[in-house]
């Protein structure tokens, strides 16, 4: 019904072809991810008797689909080869620049570790040191293992350090341990449980030390027959020694260590130290200068542990503690005593026997007797007679009767009179006390004194005249009387006291002068002078001054003390 021709049919499959090729170019570029120029030829119309049919122009296209998606490459000019060129020849640059970078970005490295302070790179240093102990660790855990000849015989690898566990059916923890052994692995296991038979000890890779452990003098193992070379002693539970030994190994060794009696111990190894670097010469920094003695001194004292040695002092030689172990075993004891006596005395009781139960036909009476009959070991007692001895023996808390008043678990009646008789007995205690003192007090003799010499003698008949007590005596004269007394009389005074112009003064006396008209001159500490003549009259001069003044209370009191009426 419809004619086409066959020209067009032919352009329109010509037309098909190109739009194909072109997806398909893209297709192959987009999975590539090369750009591809696609170089487009022109394409020749075919004439209507060589123009293919349908099904041979299909299989063409999908061949060509095919090809492309393999990676087929469209051809390539001289142009695009040196374009190839230039890139290869950038690429190699861009290589260059990148070793380039690498090496400077290994210099910045070099300069920031020129740049860190000697804290960080002391802090780096223990980061690092930490983190290799840590590898260390791990690898001896890993490695190192211990077998039994006997297969039920099980060990479990462990750190040592101070004071850790050092077996798995005991709290017993190791102390005093030497310092090169913390930080080894060794293997806990059953305290005394281990039977007789042969230990293998591998190290896998690792190059170390052995070290074995025993009990001393018993419990050794016939450890210290092996020939091994001694380290020292540690303990264990605070009191029990423990020998060690050891023994160098090398890489991948296995030894066998043979346990040819009791034993109680350990067995361990410790991996050799890391080899430390030689500095080069290059690295090498010229040493610190070291500080001198004083700030030696200082740092020391500022670095001493003084809690920690005073902890261990108190612990390790406290007088208490022996106190306390004493005093322990003293009630141990009386407790077992008493714990005997009463279970003699049940025993008693049950045999009938009267010397053992107490009163006065007990022990108590016949001192000489034991304090428990003999042969109490060998007999049996029963549930009830023990429950009987414990409820007898154990401590009684029982409150006291006036606690029991005041929070009300007594009637009202007994909770008063408790509380009225115990108050009474308080109050009558005070009392008796204030009178015991004052008796003490107001007994004292009585005492007089001798109207002529003022000493003091007792007052009873038969004692009368006897001094009582002796004491330096002070007598007093009145200045106008000065003159009359005699030397030996005036060497004896001290001070002397008047009153001047309303005031009193004392002058201490530092020299006494006698006139040839029978005055006396008394000269101050202070540099005044009191004269008194023959008469009796005194003349006061002041220090600094050549004028005397008349002291007219001397005469005042002179004249009172001889008017007769006045007497």
């Amino acid at each position: 019904l419809f004619s086409i021709e066959p020209s067009a049919l032919s352009r329109s499959r010509c037309a098909a072809m190109a739009a194909s090729s072109s997806v398909d170019a893209g297709v192959e570029a987009g999975l590539g991810g090369v750009d591809a120029d696609v170089t487009r030829t022109p394409v020749e119309t075919p004439s209507a008797e060589n123009a293919p049919g349908p099904v041979a122009k299909a299989h063409a296209d999908d061949d060509l689909r095919v090809q492309d998606l393999q990676g087929s490459e469209p051809p390539r000019s001289s142009e695009d080869e040196g374009a190839d060129e230039d890139e290869d020849d950038d690429d190699d640059e861009d290589e260059d620049d990148e070793d380039g970078s690498g090496e400077e970005d290994e210099d910045s490295e070099d300069d920031e570790d020129d740049s860190l302070t000697t804290f960080q790179r002391e802090e780096m240093l223990k980061k690092k040191a930490a983190e290799r102990h840590k590898e260390r660790e791990r690898l001896m855990h890993e490695e190192v293992t211990l077998v039994h000849s006997t297969e039920s015989v099980k060990f479990f690898p462990r750190t040592m350090v101070e004071g850790v566990t050092g077996w798995t059916d005991r709290k017993y923890t190791y102390t005093e341990v030497p310092e090169e052994l913390i930080d080894a692995v060794f293997f806990v296991g059953s305290h005394k449980n281990v039977p007789a038979g042969v230990f293998t000890l591998s190290t896998g890779s690792l190059e170390g030390t052995a070290y074995i452990w025993c009990g001393f003098p018993q419990n050794t193992g016939g450890f210290p027959d092996l020939g091994w070379e001694e380290v020292g002693p540690m303990h264990f539970a605070e009191r029990d020694t423990l020998h060690i030994f050891k023994q160098e190994l090398s890489p991948g060794a296995t030894i066998e260590i043979p346990v040819q009696a009791r034993w109680i111990g350990g067995v361990g190894f410790k991996m050799a130290p890391d080899e430390v670097p030689e500095p080069s010469e290059e690295s090498e920094e010229e040493p610190e200068p070291q500080p001198n003695c004083c700030v030696r001194c200082c740092k020391f004292l500022v670095s001493y542990p003084y809690v920690q040695k005073l902890d261990d002092l108190i612990t390790n030689y406290s007088p208490v503690l022996p106190l306390e172990r004493f005093v322990t075993r003293c009630h141990d004891k009386a407790t077992r005593r008493e714990v005997e006596r009463t279970l003699g005395r049940a025993h008693a009781a049950a045999t009938g026997d009267p010397r053992w139960q107490g009163g006065l036909l007990s022990h108590w009476l016949f001192f000489c007797l034991p304090p428990r009959p003999a042969g109490l070991e060998n007999v049996d007692f029963s549930l009830e007679q023990i429950l009987q001895v414990f409820r007898r023996l154990r401590p009684k808390q029982r409150p006291s009767v006036v606690n029991r008043a005041l929070r009300g678990k007594l009637p009202p009646k007994v909770a008063a009179f408790a509380v009225c008789s115990r108050t009474f007995l308080l109050c009558f205690a005070v009392v008796l006390l204030h009178f015991v003192l004052a008796l003490i007090v107001f007994s004292v003799r009585d005492l007089a004194s001798s109207p002529e010499s003022g000493a003091l003698t007792d007052v009873p008949p038969a004692a009368a005249g006897t001094p009582a007590a002796a004491a330096a005596a002070v007598d007093f004269e009145p200045l106008w009387k000065y003159p009359s007394l005699s030397a030996e009389e005036l060497r004896k005074v001290e001070d002397i006291a008047f009153v001047y112009n309303q005031a009193t003064h004392i002058v201490r006396v530092a020299m006494v002068t006698r006139l040839a008209d029978g005055g006396v001159v008394i000269s101050g500490a202070d540099g005044s002078a009191v004269r008194v003549d023959s008469e009796g009259k005194a003349f006061w001069r002041q220090k600094g001054s050549l004028l005397e003044v008349t002291l007219t209370s001397v005469d005042q009191l002179r004249t009172v003390a001889t008017d007769p009426e006045v007497a």
